[in-house]
């Protein structure tokens, strides 16, 4: 392109040159006159054009004075400079201003050298909008025209889908993830898909599972959702035993909550949900129990559950022997067992020794005498009511053990039993006070079996002579004993002996278990011995177990009284005993109301000859005697009284024991 337009210019020239000497030799005609001399032609310049530190270094341009041309384009130059374009042309290299445009008319009248004028092209940003993963562009700046490459790095759970490019006005066709630099900023869109990870549920036996994101039943979910499992047993029989979910990884995926519905967080990866359902097992009970009866709280239980078995012996005397379950352990004591049911049926058996086992303290009842409320304890035991004739029972006289004074039976019914032959008889009809009508005529050598019942006892005081213990006496008249044994105590006070004197009488004997003196006349050089007809059989010894013994306790018992006539005092020594009658004192206290409470008499008493009215241990305050003489409770009248004994006292009477237990 250089050498054609210098090519042009020295053609223009030669064709002027050419064209001014043709019209001066016409002119002159027929050669006679000189020839003129030759123009000077018009003078030439070079146009210098210097890059300035751009491409190329120099070109140059002929111009002819005084005649206009262009200058040649910066392009026909080739002149460029990376990251600036061309401003003009300056007369000097460090001109500011341009001094002529790209392509403008010059005339030339000296030779010149134009300076190329840089001025640095604009740079424009990539501005990114992105959520769910990161996008990169390459560069992140550029001029206009700049290409851009981008790249993208999705965030867990998400999917690259498309970008979007834009200037803010117009969108910019992205090919190959790569778009060319618009004149202006930009903003680069890049769009992420949630990835759908399967759910899937294998199918078990007995049982479904169903999997849900809300109230929406699902089979795909996005990373981070919180999945709800919810199982359901195909029945009754039937329940949720193991529940896991698994990612495509083969890691376990952590489950909350208890029961049959769980939740967990779908992770990046697609799962599997697996589960079991357990079944029932049977529990089998024996069909007949000798001596009792066993239940269960359920008849068929799940592996872990906890079943309760319940004990209920035909009686007290009946004691669980062992009780057993097949492929576990029973667990607890007494009558209320439990185990925890495995994972097969399971055979429950249990076995009862019988034995005795005598009444412990417990609270029963109330009794409501004159406004004031008593407690109704049982506690020991004793022969109470007989058998009737007509009754089904029967006593086996070959299975018996031996309790304090009495031999007890078994009983087909479970009880125990003591057999006693009637001391009274009487005859159908006999209607004695406070006794119940003779059933049956009794007849020499009959007897009758008496069963071992818990006895009935009323606490009167809690705090017995200040002593802070527990006062019971018994509810009913259990039996009768002698005040003495055909002997008479000895009189301190005259030297002669006296049969008021309770320490030494044989009614404590019988209730305490010990010895007691004896002399077989009234002379004082008859010797005098000592009689252990109860010594470790008495009623204390027979009524209580050795462990209830230990709980009653050992009580001071004041003895002595005085007469209210003659002021007369009988001075009785105090005793420290475990079980006692009465006082005159007590019977007449009206806080224990011992007269409002009539005692009934039982079938045993009666049938040992028992009276209506019962011992106290004190002589009687209010009898002028001939000799000492004991107080009675006597039936009177429709109710109680104190009255005397009015003999020497070596006739039986009822007894109706107390006792003292320590608070």
């Amino acid at each position: 392109m250089k050498n054609l337009r210098k090519f042009t210019a020295l053609f223009a020239a030669a064709l002027a040159l050419y064209l001014f000497a043709s019209c001066s030799n016409s002119a002159g005609g027929g050669g006679s006159n000189p020839a003129p001399s030759a123009p000077t032609p018009p003078a030439q310049y070079t146009v210098t054009f210097n890059a300035n530190n751009g491409t190329s270094a120099t070109e140059t341009q002929t111009f002819t004075a005084g005649t206009a041309q262009a200058l040649t384009s910066i392009s026909d130059l080739g002149f460029s400079k990376s990251g600036f374009y061309f401003a003009g042309w300056g007369t000097t290299a460090d001109a500011t201003e341009s001094a002529y445009a790209d392509g403008a008319e010059y005339t030339a009248s000296a030779d010149i050298t134009f300076y190329a004028l840089w001025s640095a092209m604009p740079v424009y940003s990539v501005n990114i909008s992105s959520e769910h993963g990161t996008v990169t562009p390459s560069p992140a700046t550029g001029i206009a025209g700049t290409e851009i490459t981008l790249s993208n790095t999705p965030a867990t759970g998400w999917q690259f889908d498309s970008y979007t490019v834009t200037d803010g006005s117009t969108n910019i066709a992205v090919v190959n993830n790569k778009f060319t630099m618009p004149g202006q900023d930009v903003i680069v869109t890049a769009n992420f898909t949630a990835i759908d990870y399967d759910v899937e549920i294998i199918s078990v036996a007995n049982g479904s599972v169903v999997a849900k994101i809300g109230t929406s039943t699902v089979n795909t979910a996005n990373y981070g959702q919180t999945v709800t499992l919810t199982a359901t047993a195909e029945c009754d029989n039937y329940r949720l035993n193991t529940f896991s979910v698994t990612a495509n990884d083969g890691t376990s995926v952590d489950l909350t909550g208890t029961g049959n519905t769980r939740t967990f967080v779908m992770p990046a990866q697609s799962v599997t949900v697996s589960s079991t359902f357990d079944s029932k097992h049977t529990i089998t009970l024996p069909t007949s129990i000798e001596g009792g009866t066993l239940t269960s709280s359920v008849t068929s239980a799940f592996e872990g559950d906890t079943v309760t078995l319940t004990i209920t012996p035909q009686t007290r005397h009946y004691i669980v022997q062992s009780l057993t379950v097949t492929n576990t352990t029973v667990n607890g004591t007494g009558n209320t067992r439990t185990f925890v049911m495995p994972a097969q049926d399971v055979n429950v058996n249990v076995a009862f020794n019988f034995s005795f086992v005598g009444t412990t303290y417990k609270e029963v009842d109330t009794q409501i005498l004159n406004g004031v409320t008593y407690n109704i304890v049982e506690f020991g035991d004793w022969p109470q009511t007989g058998l009737p004739t007509d009754s089904s029972v029967t006593v086996d006289e070959t299975n018996s053990i031996v309790r304090g004074m009495f031999t007890y039976c078994k009983g087909s019914d479970g009880e125990w039993y003591t057999k006693c032959e009637y001391v009274y008889r009487c005859t159908n009809g006999e209607t004695p006070p406070l006794w119940e009508k003779c059933e049956r005529e009794i007849t020499n050598n009959d007897f009758v079996w008496f069963k071992v019942e818990p006895i009935r006892w009323r606490v009167l005081t809690t705090n017995y002579n200040e002593s802070g213990k527990r006062l019971l006496l018994s509810e009913v008249i259990l039996t009768y004993e002698k005040y003495y044994d055909g002997r008479e105590e000895k009189n301190t006070r005259s030297g002669g002996w006296q049969n008021s004197d309770y320490k030494l009488s044989r009614v404590r004997a019988f209730l305490n278990g010990i010895s007691y003196p004896y002399k077989c006349s009234w002379y004082n050089s008859d010797p005098e011995v000592e009689v252990n007809d109860f010594v470790g059989k008495g009623f204390l010894q027979t009524a209580f177990s050795s462990e209830a013994t230990e709980i009653i306790a050992d009580t001071t018992v004041k003895n002595k009284s005085i007469n209210i006539n003659t002021k007369r005092i009988y001075p009785c020594g105090n005793t420290v005993d475990k079980v006692f009658i009465p006082s005159d004192d007590e019977a007449s206290n009206e806080d224990y109301q011992i007269l409002a409470s009539p005692s009934k008499m039982t079938d045993f008493a009666k049938a040992n000859g028992a009276y209506s009215y019962f011992w106290l241990r004190t002589p009687e305050v209010s009898y002028t005697p001939k000799r000492d003489v004991l107080s009675l409770v006597s039936w009177y009248n429709g109710g109680y009284i104190i009255s005397s004994s009015g003999s020497v006292c070596y006739c039986p009477a009822s007894v109706v024991p107390a006792l003292c237990l320590e608070n």
